[in-house]
């Protein structure tokens, strides 16, 4: 039934115009006149927030490899109702971006990333895989480096409008000194 009711307003709360509060007590209004229930507004939106956290979990676990499939129960109407918002089913995260960077490599910001070459399965028997570096460090790192990037385009940039200035004041002196004579 929730699901249905947040269906039929749907719209109104994806526009900006309702207020989510009043719409939330809407439905708990007509859910405690169906069922004969005392459910507050904010036991429906809990309950519909708990219904999106598994429904996202339930679409994360689908899309690792190695997992069986398994049925979620409203998943046909959840994929109608939030089928298409990205922070259901992003279009990448940084684990599937090509050319993510291993611990050895570092990603410049003028060039584009490659991929690592993959060792033939032959060379790879008896060696230890290295392990990469979590999500947040490699985050971590790439911001370093991007700072550092952005910092060296700054100078660059400011000694190339030092120089311009002073070209710009040396013309100035000669026109000064022309005209005196």
């Amino acid at each position: 039934m929730l699901l249905d009711l947040y269906s039929d307003r749907k719209h109104r709360f994806e526009s900006a115009s309702y207020k989510k509060k009043l719409l939330w007590e809407e439905i708990a209004k007509e859910i405690n006149e169906r069922l004969d229930t005392t459910f507050n507004s904010q036991q429906v939106e809990g309950r519909w927030k708990n219904i999106v956290a598994a429904y996202k979990r339930h679409k994360k676990d689908q899309n690792t490899s190695g997992r069986d499939k398994k049925d979620f129960e409203y998943e046909t109407q959840m994929n109608e109702l939030l089928g298409k918002r990205h922070d259901v089913v992003p279009v990448c995260v940084i684990a599937n971006l090509p050319g993510r960077p291993d611990e050895d490599q570092s990603v410049t910001l003028d060039e584009p990333a490659t991929p690592p070459s993959t060792p033939s399965p032959s060379s790879s028997k008896g060696r230890k895989r290295k392990r990469h570096a979590s999500g947040a460090s490699s985050v971590l790192d790439f911001l370093k480096e991007y700072t550092e990037v952005q910092k060296k385009n700054k100078e660059e940039k400011r000694k190339e409008v030092k120089e311009m200035h002073e070209e710009k004041m040396s013309l100035f002196k000669q026109m000064i000194d022309a005209m005196k004579k």
